[in-house]
Order: structure tokens, then C-alpha cells, then sequence
């Protein structure tokens, strides 16, 4: 299982109960659960929005650039999902 995979169930659980029981704590099967959404949350942010792409290629480049540049940004970003949900 991916670390992000279950960083994001934690936050999820202490996002919908802050004042429940710790992620640890509960029952397996309602662990597993939260890691489906995490996993469904991942899948859905997976294609960046053009937003975001623009966002990654002025950190890295200071300035906006030519559409293979954001191809290859968004493909980078992708990558990065694939391997959280891996």
C-alpha cells in the first residue's frame, strides 16, 4: 500500500470525525474504507487542470512556456499520482 494512500485515509478519518478515535484505532475493514476513498480522491486530482499546470511551469521556470512544456508538466504530475496510487 501507498504512504500517500494512507495519508490521505488518515486525513480523511480526522477530517470527518476530528474527535473520534485515532485512525489506529478503528476496526480493519473500516480502514480499508477510508483507503478506497483516498484511493478515489487520488484518481480524481490524477490529470491536473490547466490551472495547476500553469502553476507547476512558472515554480520551475519562472515564466509561462511553449505547450510541450505543460505537456510534459502535466505528464510529471501524473506520474506522481501513479506512483501515490501504486
Amino acid at each position: 500500500m501507498s504512504e500517500m494512500i494512507e495519508r490521505v485515509a488518515r486525513a480523511l478519518r480526522k477530517s470527518m470525525f476530528p474527535n473520534d478515535n485515532p485512525f489506529e484505532d478503528i476496526q480493519p475493514p473500516v480502514q480499508e474504507e477510508y483507503r478506497k476513498l483516498a484511493r478515489a480522491v487520488l484518481t480524481a486530482i490524477r490529470e491536473p487542470s490547466e490551472e495547476m499546470i500553469v502553476a507547476g511551469i512558472i515554480e520551475r521556470h519562472d515564466s509561462e512556456t511553449p505547450e510541450a512544456w505543460k505537456l510534459a508538466t502535466a505528464n510529471i504530475f501524473a506520474a506522481m499520482i501513479d506512483a501515490a496510487l501504486a
